[in-house]
């Protein structure tokens, strides 16, 4: 596993392009950000990887890239990981298999379609819970205890 010194990195974007990653002399196109541990560590192990899928390497910690560089991984991660919290619960119901939810994220209305609790209702700790609907979407309950009484029924009869 490659780890770079994250004030040796600079990356750059040309408008409505994916970025360039240079390192120790080296200039990669197209390259491709995620992080190791989406859901647990948000600004850790961030890695990169070429227009052709392979590995490139890692910086450790996000917080000690600095400037620009810090600003297009950080964008990256933002497109990449778009999850909008759900705050409230209007309607859950399952009809013919499937099951539907409507209520308020931090991103505006949402509805929420998928099939099998199983494959897209994921408890991350307790009381935190990544939901996958049928497009591969992601949406995400931080804390089921703020919620209100009434989404929290909806979440609980569901699991």
């Amino acid at each position: 596993m490659t780890f770079f010194d994250p004030g040796a990195i600079y990356l750059e974007r040309a408008v409505y392009s994916s970025p360039s990653l240079t390192v120790a002399g080296e200039t990669y196109d197209q390259v491709r950000i995620q992080r190791a541990f989406p859901l647990s560590d948000k600004h850790r192990y961030i890695a990169f990887f070429d227009k052709n899928e392979a590995y490139i390497g890692m910086v450790e910690d996000l917080n000690e890239v600095e400037g620009e560089s810090r600003k297009i991984i950080g964008e990256e991660l933002s497109w990449r990981y778009f999850t909008p919290q759900i705050l409230r619960l209007e309607r859950a119901e399952n009809s013919a298999g499937r099951t539907i939810m409507e209520g308020e994220t931090d991103r505006g209305r949402m509805s929420i379609t998928f099939r099998g609790i199983r494959e897209s209702v994921v408890e991350i700790t307790p009381d935190r819970f990544m939901i996958t609907d049928e497009n591969g979407n992601r949406y995400e309950i931080k804390d089921l205890e703020k919620l209100d009484r009434r989404s929290r029924s909806f979440i609980r009869r569901m699991i």
